[in-house]
């Protein structure tokens, strides 16, 4: 679905919020879950949607321990955009705009965080 970005996407609270956001993490859930991360690959949270169409910011969870070498932002960023068909569909319906994809590794105690942003996502 083609999508602008309206006042209710500012309020997490919100029925459209809530089904964009709940739709883009089962997207990535089946994205990461089919792709060579698969094994390290637990979680893709959406934590904002932003001006922008519609960008989304999620965190992705790698587990570093269940690979046999450590997961790179790179590695996170081919799989979108092998599972997006060169980053232009998510799950066949957001259309992405071309070098939309945004990819921050962060270390915590329990693995890695990927801040994954999905820019000017219609």
């Amino acid at each position: 679905i083609n999508r602008n970005f309206t006042e209710a996407l500012n309020d997490p609270n919100s029925p459209e919020y809530r089904s964009i956001g709940a739709n883009v993490t089962k997207m990535l859930e089946e994205l990461y879950r089919k792709s060579s991360l698969k094994d390290s690959y637990r979680i893709c949270k959406v934590t904002g949607l932003r001006f922008g169409s519609v960008q989304v910011i999620c965190n992705c969870y790698i587990d570093p321990t269940a690979a046999s070498e450590a997961v790179t932002a790179e590695q996170v960023k081919t799989e979108f955009a092998t599972g997006t068909n060169g980053t232009k569909l998510l799950g066949n319906t957001y259309q992405l705009r071309s070098n939309s994809l945004a990819v921050g590794k962060v270390s915590t105690l329990l693995g890695f965080i990927f801040k994954v942003s999905i820019i000017n996502m219609n």
